[in-house]
């Protein structure tokens, strides 16, 4: 297998990491939870716009600019969850860089 070395790197001014939820129990909660986890993008769409939206526009200053945003793959028994790459494309709109699938 050959190895693949990360060529761009977490820039310096990214001082702390942020998060939305201390626990999972809200977002679990959303009546469009299982459905994004098993795959669902117009589930995952309305689960980030309720749940994150707001959040992601409070941070979107202490994000770098041009940014490459990438997902975590997460592959669930009841499909290919699709919350990661939809919260990875949210972040890319509202901070105004990129999206890599």
């Amino acid at each position: 297998m050959k190895k693949i070395t990360r060529i761009h790197g977490i820039p310096q001014s990214v001082s702390e990491p942020f998060w939305l939820f201390d626990n999972d129990a809200d977002l679990k909660a959303h009546h469009k939870y299982q459905e994004a986890k098993a795959g669902g993008v117009e589930a995952s769409v309305e689960l980030i716009l309720d749940v994150a939206l707001d959040f992601l526009n409070s941070i979107k200053d202490r994000l770098p600019c041009a940014a490459i945003y990438i997902a975590p793959h997460a592959r669930e028994a009841t499909g290919d969850n699709a919350i990661p790459q939809v919260l990875a494309t949210a972040l890319a709109i509202v901070a105004q860089g990129q999206v890599e699938t």
